[in-house]
């Protein structure tokens, strides 16, 4: 029995705060069951990262630790990591921008949306962060482009295929670096 089987079974982490959870979980299986038929990405935001250094473990002699250099001051800005994965391919998708606003969240869309013909329905699985549930966004999906948007339920993230690929990334990228500029840190990631 997995950890999701166990969560899901015995109602380890309460779900009493989304009362469509049922529903959602059920038809975001549905769309991901059936994803070979059907134009279907994953889409969340990993950030922010910024350029300092994290710390990290590798294959080196031991020695005398040496401290951090400080970043009280972030003269380059901060990224936020946009990504999506395709379920038919199973390829991630990724685009650095400096926020995370709605307006970021519409230009983003319109790059993977290009991939997929107009007449196929493309089905796109968010999480519940607020820019997602911007009216704007919303009706970009609804009346514009052929897109059905679909939420994650509350306290469910593990439902979102992409939110895996976070973790190994921050491990094997992130950790034991310490970037010089943006450029480098997107061509690591």
């Amino acid at each position: 029995m997995t950890i999701r089987t166990c969560i899901e079974r015995f109602q380890i982490i309460g779900f009493e705060n989304d009362p469509e959870f049922e529903s959602k979980k059920t038809n975001r299986r549905a769309i991901r069951q059936s994803s070979g038929r059907w134009a279907c990405i994953c889409v969340d935001e990993l950030g922010p990262l910024s350029l300092q250094p994290y710390r990290g473990k590798g294959w080196f002699q031991q020695r005398k630790t040496s401290r951090l250099r400080t970043t009280y001051t972030r003269p380059h800005e901060v990224k936020h990591l946009l990504a999506t994965l395709d379920l038919k391919t199973y390829k991630l998708y990724g685009h650095a921008s400096k926020t995370k606003k709605h307006q970021d969240i519409l230009r983003f869309f319109a790059v993977p949306h290009r991939r997929f013909p107009r007449t196929e329905r493309l089905y796109i699985i968010l999480d519940n962060f607020s820019p997602h549930h911007h009216h704007k966004v919303k009706t970009w999906g609804l009346f514009e482009n052929n897109v059905e948007l679909t939420f994650s339920p509350t306290y469910a993230s593990w439902l979102n295929r992409i939110e895996c690929h976070f973790g190994p990334l921050r491990k094997f990228v992130l950790e034991g670096s310490d970037f010089a500029k943006h450029q480098d840190l997107a061509l690591a990631i």
